[in-house]
Parts: C-alpha cells; sequence; structure tokens
C-alpha cells in the first residue's frame, strides 16, 4: 500500500518512454480517428439554438458551397505532417479548428451531444502541449530531447483522456448532491425508455430481458443496482491511475472499454470514439505484440551457451 502511495505522490513526473516507432502508430492511429470523425459535408445553413462560441460567432459559414470539402482536403496535409511529428502548432492548431466550427454548429440545431467532445480535447492538449514546448525550449536540441518532447505530446492527450473522465465523475456526484449512488435505481426507467425508443424507431422485437426484467430486477433489488453501478463511476474516478505506468495503462484502457460496451447494451448510448481513443493512448497493442514476440522468442530460440575460459 505504501508502495502504491508512494508511486501515486510521483504521478505528475511519469511519462512512458515510448520508443520512436510506438509514438509514430499512436499518431497515425489517431490522425485516422480524426480524418473519418470531420464529415464529409456541412449541409447545416442556420444555427437556431446557439451554443458555446455560436452566441457571438455565426458559423454557417463553414456550410457555404464547397467550403467544407476544401476545407476537409486541407486537413489531409496537417495531419500527414502531425504523423511524421512536424508543424504539430500549425497541424494541430488547424484541425482543433475545424473540430471546433462543426461541433459547435452541430451543437447549435437544438440538440447537444458529446460524440466527437473527446477528440476534439485530445488535439487541444496535443496543440497546448506543442505550443508550450515552442517557448520553454528554444535553440538546439539533441535527438534524446526532441524524443521526450514527442512523448511529452502524446502524454499530454493522455492526461487528457484522463481529466475528462474525472471531470465526468464529480459532476455526476456534483449534480445529484452526493446521491449518485444512491439514486441508480432510478436508471431501470432509463433502460425502459432507451429499450422503447429503439423499438419504435426500428420497430423491431424489443429486449425482453433489457425492456423487464432487468428494470424490475433494479427497482425490486435497490442495492443490488448498486452494487453493480458503482464500478462504472469508479472506474471513471480512477482513470487517471493509467498514468502510472504501461501496465496500469492498459488494465485501464480495458476497464474503459468495458464501461463503454455495458453502457451501449443497457442505455443505448455509444461511445465507440472514446473506444478507439483508449487502444490508441492506454492500451497501445503494438507495443504488447511486441513484448508477446520477444517473450516467446526466447522461450522457443535456444540462449547460446556460455563461453568458457581454458
Amino acid at each position: 500500500m505504501k508502495s502504491l502511495l508512494a508511486r501515486l505522490s510521483k504521478i505528475h513526473e511519469v511519462v512512458i518512454p515510448f520508443a520512436n516507432w510506438e509514438l509514430f502508430i499512436i499518431r497515425f492511429l489517431f490522425a485516422y480517428l480524426v480524418y473519418h470523425t470531420i464529415p464529409d459535408g456541412m449541409g447545416l445553413k442556420t444555427q437556431p439554438f446557439p451554443n458555446g462560441l455560436a452566441h457571438w460567432v455565426d458559423f454557417t459559414w463553414i456550410s457555404s458551397g464547397d467550403l467544407w470539402g476544401w476545407m476537409k482536403l486541407l486537413a489531409i496535409p496537417a495531419l500527414i505532417s502531425y504523423v511524421l511529428g512536424y508543424f504539430n502548432i500549425v497541424s494541430l492548431g488547424y484541425l482543433f479548428f475545424m473540430m471546433l466550427c462543426f461541433g459547435t454548429l452541430r451543437n447549435s440545431q437544438g440538440a447537444i451531444g458529446h460524440t466527437t467532445q473527446l477528440v476534439s480535447l485530445v488535439i487541444l492538449a496535443q496543440f497546448g502541449m506543442s505550443v508550450w514546448l515552442a517557448v520553454k525550449n528554444r535553440g538546439a536540441s539533441t535527438p534524446e530531447q526532441r524524443l521526450q518532447r514527442k512523448r511529452l505530446v502524446i502524454h499530454a492527450a493522455r492526461v487528457m483522456i484522463a481529466a475528462a473522465y474525472l471531470t465526468t465523475a464529480i459532476s455526476k456526484i456534483d449534480n445529484s448532491k452526493g446521491w449518485w449512488l444512491w439514486q441508480t435505481p432510478n436508471l431501470s426507467v432509463q433502460i425502459v425508455k432507451t429499450q422503447a425508443n429503439q423499438y419504435y424507431n426500428t420497430l423491431e422485437h424489443y429486449d425482453e430481458f433489457l425492456m423487464e426484467k432487468f428494470p424490475a430486477f433494479i427497482a425490486e433489488h435497490p442495492n443490488v443496482s448498486r452494487v453493480v453501478f458503482a464500478p462504472g463511476l469508479l472506474i471513471e474516478f480512477f482513470v487517471f491511475l493509467g498514468l502510472m505506468g504501461r501496465g496500469w495503462s492498459a488494465v485501464v484502457g480495458l476497464l474503459g472499454i468495458m464501461l463503454h460496451r455495458s453502457i451501449e447494451i443497457l442505455m443505448g448510448l455509444e461511445f465507440h470514439l472514446h473506444e478507439v481513443l483508449f487502444w490508441i493512448f492506454y492500451i497501445n497493442i503494438p507495443y504488447w505484440l511486441v513484448v508477446a514476440g520477444i517473450f516467446l522468442m526466447k522461450k522457443i530460440v535456444p540462449a547460446p551457451p556460455a563461453k568458457t575460459t581454458k
């Protein structure tokens, strides 16, 4: 326990020593995600319910003619530059500007969603770290210093993901005046509403277990439901433990994905982009494949005989 507390006290000093090839793969996968997150077209001609910056800025200009198509085309060189690790301030700044514009306009249509919010925040975190490093580290630098700066940019993305989940957990506690866990049996009503909405949208036969049996069980056994839903809140609270190292990061990433899978099954709420972010920045499968490969090679290939001296 003391060892864990000692590590937690120094968590702000931990930056995973990603190799160059890992950083390249992480940036490539994130760039691929960003490109497919940006819509191909923007047909929103009005912003009837301004949200955020839309209270002061008219974002409908991005829907003018083929402008958005050209903006997405310009995102390609920005993404390539990001993947290669050059001109981060310009490339990430442009990508965040695009996400800000279409996200604000989309959320000004009367229904607010946060599907792409975390992707935008991850871009912003990397942009902010790139600006800070550019200001702090002027002049010549060694290859190792440049590598460490690239690690810090990815580290900023990981911190942002942890911060977003911690904020979500704190918001639940704050909005419920500390009674969120006690009120979880009320989720049975939301589960029924979700299943009913899906039925009326598709007219397909609803899931009897989720529509009737499971909500009824929650209502009849409120303490059981509190035990069932408590881990979800704890996962959100402790995503930051993934910043302690590679092993912690992989475990937290898998728990985060399991959380979103269960939410999708029970509530019909999809967080696929969040799951992909966990795969990219926390689980980091390429690294573990290399580790497994090295382990197997050591088991298969016999060690050379020790040299003997006469």
